[in-house]
């Protein structure tokens, strides 16, 4: 066996082309998760966030106690059958937090998608 990074043990000569093949996939995964989770620890994300999915017309006052209360990633999408977007501009704006001092994260599924999207008037997302 030999030893890779003091911790993952690859054999010198893999009985088959199939062990080898599953031993650098998981190395692959390994790294690819490393590589992740250090680039979201580098970023000025906030690591908690505030789901915004089925509060239908609740969504303003959550939101603002969401803000109120810490919460400085916020996250919605552009689907009006799970998420009410206008309610979120309206609970930020409410906050009185400014926006740069808030991660807002959307998602776009695609005109066909949903029916009719309120979006948020903000300055950016």
């Amino acid at each position: 066996m030999a030893i890779l990074n003091d911790t993952i043990l690859i054999p010198k000569r893999p009985e088959s082309p199939i062990i080898m093949m599953h031993i650098i996939s998981i190395i692959l995964l390994v790294l690819s998760i490393a590589v992740t989770a250090s680039a979201y620890a580098l970023s000025d994300r906030p690591v908690l966030k505030y789901g915004t999915a089925w509060k239908k017309e609740a969504t303003a006052e959550l939101v603002e106690k969401a803000i109120k209360a810490g919460f400085r990633h916020i996250d919605t999408a552009c689907q009006p059958r799970h998420y009410k977007e206008s309610g979120v501009g309206d609970g930020w704006k409410a906050s009185g937090i400014d926006r740069k001092d808030i991660w807002l994260q959307t998602k776009f599924s695609g005109l066909g998608a949903h029916v009719s999207c309120n979006l948020m008037i903000i300055c950016y997302i």
